[in-house]
């Protein structure tokens, strides 16, 4: 054995792990998503300190390393929220502790980044598309089922006490009120919506990895019966980025998944419903005025309300008291606003910028960057929803886009490029 072989074989030992441990990571950002733990009289989700043991045993075994310039970025995000909470605290306001402590402690996963060799961001880009997959199967077989008479039940809301799920979201609601038909969550998935995000995702991954145009078939199709936008905010945008590229010839396989996808859509009511949905944000008792209006046109008012609100905000955690008062709890708390109302121009800095920052760090090679940083500060509650949180980070910040990934290790550039084969 040489010195160099000798000294190599640690690297090549933990190597052989690094594929299989972020692709365990990445598989509790989805499966435990519904899961939840009581702590101090506030319920947290599962995956809060399952996601935080992966950050800290990946760094104790060199599978993570942490980035400084990332770091201090985190820090400021944190010192921000501190300094106008202390400033609250000063006048008499009352901030959410726990708001202020979740806002530190969901954004510590952001200063850590990995560094492996493209063979393991291939198992990971596998081992999502499969799931992925089967979740979309799923999500056909619960609405089709329904057609012979077998209801969508949540059985993950059934079969467990509230106090271990996460509460306040609608895993399989109504197509339309009046309805007998629910839309799809593929069992796991917090809401339909969110299916429909991962899906999308899975969708930008499957082309730039040359994926069989029947799995894009597949995932493009499981976006139906979910019967939410949030996938399509994602499949577009960086669409439109791969058109761009030098790898756009693999957008071609995406036209029969969305033939496919457009027939489901004109057979079912869901077609009809996705275009009647493109323009209720006018009726502002509609869900689309609840997230995309509203939360501007209530928060944003109230934020400049006087001197001291417009610069510190009104308190970390008031967001939710501000529209319960107003009997309003229906409305997303959408990232921005909700940074206005609770720490103001200060946190639109020290906090939405320094979100932004981190987002842009992410932008080489990540075709799916600007459908998650647009859902995330637009058109989701995302800023202490740890799926969210922890999702976005993961895919924009920890994972190694491909282009990085391969100048780790040129020798395995072909496992980036291996095509997934159909079953005969």
């Amino acid at each position: 054995m040489t010195a160099m072989s000798a000294i190599d074989r640690p690297r090549r030992l933990r190597r052989q792990h690094e594929g299989p441990y972020l692709a365990a990571m990445m598989l509790c950002t989805i499966v435990l998503q519904r899961f939840a733990l009581s702590f101090g009289g506030n319920s947290i989700p599962l995956i809060l300190p399952v996601i935080l043991v992966f950050i800290a045993v990946g760094y104790a075994t060199r599978v993570l390393e942490f980035d400084r310039f990332r770091g201090i970025l985190v820090a400021i995000l944190c010192l921000t929220g501190l300094a106008c909470s202390l400033a609250q605290i000063a006048v008499g306001a009352v901030p959410s502790i726990f708001s202020l402590g979740l806002l530190a402690v969901l954004y510590v996963p952001a200063a850590f980044r990995s560094s492996q060799g493209p063979a393991a961001v291939a198992l990971v880009a596998t081992v999502f598309t499969r799931l992925m997959v089967g979740a979309a199967i799923v999500a056909l077989l619960q609405f089709g089922l329904q057609y012979v008479g077998l209801p969508n039940v949540d059985w993950i809301g059934t079969l467990l006490p509230t106090e271990f799920t996460v509460q306040g979201f609608s895993p399989n609601a109504f197509i339309v009120y009046g309805s007998e038909l629910r839309r799809s969550n593929g069992v796991i998935f917090l809401e339909p919506s969110f299916l429909s995000m991962y899906l999308g995702l899975a969708i930008l991954i499957g082309i730039r990895r040359r994926t069989h145009w029947a799995v894009l078939l597949i995932l493009l199709a499981g976006m139906v019966p979910t019967l939410a936008g949030n996938g399509l905010v994602i499949l577009i945008p960086g669409a439109i980025l791969t058109f761009f590229s030098p790898i756009r010839r693999n957008l071609l396989a995406l036209l029969p998944g969305l033939v496919a996808a457009v027939a489901a859509a004109a057979v079912t009511p869901l077609g009809r419903l996705y275009v009647g949905r493109s323009g209720e944000a006018s009726n502002s008792t509609s869900s689309s005025s609840f997230r995309f209006v509203q939360p501007y046109t209530r928060f944003l008012p109230a934020s400049f309300d006087s001197p001291f609100h417009t610069l510190f905000g009104h308190g970390s955690g008031t967001a939710d008291d501000y529209l319960n008062g107003l009997g309003l709890s229906d409305i997303t708390r959408a990232t921005i606003p909700k940074i206005l109302f609770e720490y103001g121009m200060a946190g639109a800095v020290g906090i939405l910028g320094v979100i932004c920052v981190l987002f842009a760090l992410g932008l080489a090679g990540r075709p799916w960057l600007l459908g998650l940083a647009f859902a995330f500060l637009f058109l989701n509650a995302s800023l202490l929803q740890a799926e969210l949180v922890f999702c976005t980070v993961f895919w924009l910040n920890i994972l190694p886009p491909p282009e990085r990934a391969s100048r780790y290790s040129a020798a395995h550039q072909p496992i980036l490029q291996t095509r997934v084969v159909e079953p005969a």
